[in-house]
C-alpha cells in the first residue's frame, strides 16, 4: 500500500482552494480553482472571466442547458488557455492521458449533482491502481464522505491534510471508483451517456511551484 507521501508523482500546484462561494456553486468554484492552479493566483483571473462564470450560476447550481460549454471556452480564451470538453465514452479514454503538469480537469458526477477539480495524479502499478488528486469545493461534505471511504476507492482529507498536499488537494480517487458506472456513489462518474470532463491547459510559462 502506498503511503500518503507517495500519493503524487507530480503534486498539484500549491493554491488556496476555494470552498463553495454560494450554495451549489461546485462547478463554478471548481473552474475557479483550476484557473488559480494554471494562472498562479486568484488575482490573475480577469474580472470579466469571473462575471461570465457566475452569469450561468442559478440558486441551485449550473444546469445542462445553461450554456456552460460556451462559457468554458470563453473563459479559456479570455485567460489565454486551451479549453476542451470531453463527453460520454471518450472521457474514460482521454482522462489517463491528461498531463497534469500543465492541465487541470473539472469532473462532473451527474448522479450526485456535483463537480470537483482534478489537478494531479499518482501512477500506480497498472491503470486500476492510478489515483487522481483533486479539490472538492464541498469542504463540509468531506466529513460525511470520509465516513464512507475505503482503500482502493477514495480517501479524503477534511482535516489534517498531509503536509505535502496542503493547499493542493483534499481528495484522492482510485481509477476504478472514478470511472464507476454506479451513479450516486461518492466520486463515481456513473453511466457513460451523462459523463462530461472540461480540460483547461496552459501550454507555456507555468511553474508548478
Amino acid at each position: 500500500m502506498a503511503s500518503q507521501k507517495q500519493l503524487a508523482d507530480n503534486p498539484p500546484p500549491r493554491i488556496q482552494p476555494l470552498s463553495y462561494q454560494t450554495g451549489y456553486s461546485c462547478w463554478v468554484t471548481s473552474v475557479t480553482n483550476g484557473l488559480v492552479c494554471l494562472l498562479g493566483k486568484g488575482s490573475n483571473i480577469p474580472v470579466l472571466t469571473q462575471r461570465v462564470l457566475h452569469a450561468i450560476l442559478e440558486s441551485d447550481g449550473v444546469y445542462d442547458n445553461s450554456g456552460w460549454e460556451h462559457v468554458l471556452h470563453a473563459v479559456a480564451k479570455n485567460c489565454g488557455l486551451d479549453g476542451r470538453i470531453i463527453k460520454c465514452g471518450a472521457v474514460e479514454k482521454e482522462l489517463p492521458g491528461i498531463d497534469f503538469t500543465k492541465s487541470v480537469a473539472i469532473c462532473d458526477f451527474p448522479a450526485e449533482g456535483h463537480a470537483i477539480l482534478i489537478n494531479g495524479k499518482h501512477k500506480g502499478k497498472g491503470k486500476h491502481l492510478d489515483r487522481y488528486l483533486g479539490c472538492d469545493p464541498d469542504w463540509g461534505g468531506l466529513q460525511c464522505a470520509k465516513q464512507k471511504q475505503q482503500h482502493g476507492e477514495y480517501m479524503v482529507f477534511p482535516s489534517g491534510v498531509p503536509a505535502h498536499l496542503v493547499g493542493r488537494a483534499n481528495v484522492a480517487i482510485w481509477w476504478d471508483r472514478l470511472v464507476g458506472k454506479h451513479g450516486g456513489l461518492n466520486y463515481a462518474m456513473g453511466g457513460e451517456k451523462r459523463r462530461a470532463l472540461a480540460i483547461l491547459t496552459r501550454e507555456k510559462g507555468w511553474s508548478r511551484g
